[in-house]
């Protein structure tokens, strides 16, 4: 059975009510702790992705990048 995309959609949707309902239970410290985490995934995504483009140059390089990347992102 194929999935439509509308069962997609409603899916999604009620994937993003159910975060909604348990960022609403968490206390301020967990949500800004929760918001840390989420910054450090994504940087490491990140840099993931610059290794990935830049594989012959060193861990420093990279860390550079992802720098430059926060900076042009203000």
């Amino acid at each position: 059975m194929e999935i439509t995309d509308d069962q997609i959609r409603a899916e999604a949707k009620a994937c993003d009510l159910r975060k909604l309902e348990q960022a609403r239970r968490m206390t301020p410290e967990d949500l800004f702790f929760s918001g840390v985490e989420l910054f450090e995934d994504a940087c490491q995504i990140t840099l993931a992705g610059i290794a990935a483009d830049f594989p012959d140059d060193t861990r420093s390089f990279h860390l550079n990048e992802l720098k430059r990347f926060l900076k042009m992102s203000r």
